[in-house]
């Protein structure tokens, strides 16, 4: 396990603990925000920034593929480098789902566990190790 697996397993791991409880906790406050996002052009195109660099600097900085629980760092790190590029040349599209999706409180629900149980795992992984998971 190197130093950076733990860095970023504890970083996403938290980040998306904290995002899941907001989610579950106020998934209403995220259907204004993301409505707001999808009528806008401009914003939707910056945003689709975010993602990519994100997903960029952790495939070049770990691009790992063991069967090892880190593993999950890296496909974490190509979905938001996908995520960017699909953003990133199909905002319009894009924007129109998310316009969509935003009419659905379960759906921010449904994401929030989803963040909740995988930020969960990788916090109990890096600041816990072996302990947790085998």
């Amino acid at each position: 396990m190197s130093v950076l697996s733990i860095y970023l397993a504890k970083l996403i791991g938290l980040v998306w603990l904290i995002l899941g409880i907001a989610l579950i906790a106020k998934p209403q406050d995220f259907q204004h925000t993301i409505k707001d996002v999808a009528k806008s052009n401009a914003i939707m195109t910056f945003i689709s920034i975010f993602p990519l660099v994100i997903g960029l600097a952790i495939i070049i900085g770990h691009n790992v593929w063991i069967k090892n629980w880190v593993v999950l760092i890296t496909i974490i790190g190509w979905l938001f480098f996908l995520c960017g590029i699909l953003r990133m040349f199909f905002h319009k599209e894009i924007m129109k789902h998310m316009a969509k999706m935003a009419n659905n409180k379960g759906f921010f629900v449904f994401w929030g566990i989803f963040m909740l149980i995988i930020g969960g795992f990788l916090v109990a992984k890096s600041f816990f190790g072996q302990a947790f998971f085998y």
